[in-house]
């Protein structure tokens, strides 16, 4: 690689970083990437009897690890929050999930 490939490399990797760290500044930012890491099948099995849909969502699951690599590495505090609040939006959903449940038993 040339000199002035390495240098616009660089370059591109820090606007990302400065992109990622944007969007992680902001509730509905957060809530995409949270999305985003979801979408990438991270926290699925990846156990299929179809190995060309396992491969399929290895190449999905490997996006999403590398995504939240650079969470970690580059937003850490904003990684924490935005856990933080997915897990307050599963709780909301869950509660009203039971209301539901609980008004149609009455």
């Amino acid at each position: 690689m040339s000199r002035e490939s390495e240098k616009a490399a660089k370059r591109q990797r820090a606007a990302y970083i400065d992109s990622l760290a944007h969007v992680m500044a902001h509730p509905l930012g957060r809530a995409f990437v949270w999305s985003q890491l979801e979408r990438s099948g991270m926290y699925a099995s990846l156990q299929q009897n179809n190995s060309g849909f396992t491969s399929y969502m290895i190449g999905r699951r490997e996006v999403g690890l590398e995504l939240l690599t650079d969470l970690k590495a580059h937003c850490f505090g904003e990684y924490r929050v935005m856990e933080d609040e997915a897990l307050a939006q599963e709780l909301r959903r869950r509660l009203a999930e039971q209301a539901a449940t609980d008004s149609q038993e009455d």
